[in-house]
């Protein structure tokens, strides 16, 4: 749904917002072709970005014209500020690296128990590699980087 700025005061709100100030006086069928008629005009959508790191976030800015079309505008701001950004900043980031430590932990024990069948007695397979691909799995968390950054072991043919 599109978003439109009244022109007069550079309000912005959304289609659905501006029928609704109009739809008990007007017929935009027969009396009115667009929004732009009623002073509204609409701006043209851009897809948000993605932030550039963890510590920002993307947000609406005023809408500009851009090469003859009111285009929607982003801008990155930072998620923290004021007294104790820092203290913030690094209290978010811990909050996120844990995050990943539980999502490796949990991955890691899928595969883990997904390979628990390699140990048993009657399987045909390879004991060796598989006992190492999971001695490599458990010693996932004392990897250097580890949780930002994981070097995952090949599970053995």
């Amino acid at each position: 749904m599109s978003n439109y700025r009244e022109r007069a005061t550079g309000e912005i709100k959304s289609q659905g917002e501006v029928y609704a100030i109009f739809k008990a006086t007007t017929s935009f069928s027969s009396e009115v072709d667009t929004y732009a008629d009623k002073g509204w005009d609409e701006i043209t959508g851009v897809p948000m970005p993605a932030p550039s790191t963890e510590l920002k976030k993307v947000v609406h800015a005023a809408p500009r014209v851009i090469s003859g079309v009111l285009t929607e505008v982003w801008k990155e701001v930072d998620i923290n500020s004021g007294a104790g950004k820092a203290a913030k900043d690094a209290a978010l980031l811990a909050e996120i690296s844990d995050g990943l430590a539980v999502g490796a932990r949990q991955k890691r024990d899928g595969l883990l128990l997904s390979s628990d069948h390699s140990q048993l007695a009657d399987v045909p397979k390879d004991k060796v590699a598989w006992k190492a691909y999971r001695a490599d799995l458990r010693d996932i968390p004392n990897q250097s980087g580890f949780p930002e950054t994981i070097t995952w072991p090949t599970e053995p043919a």
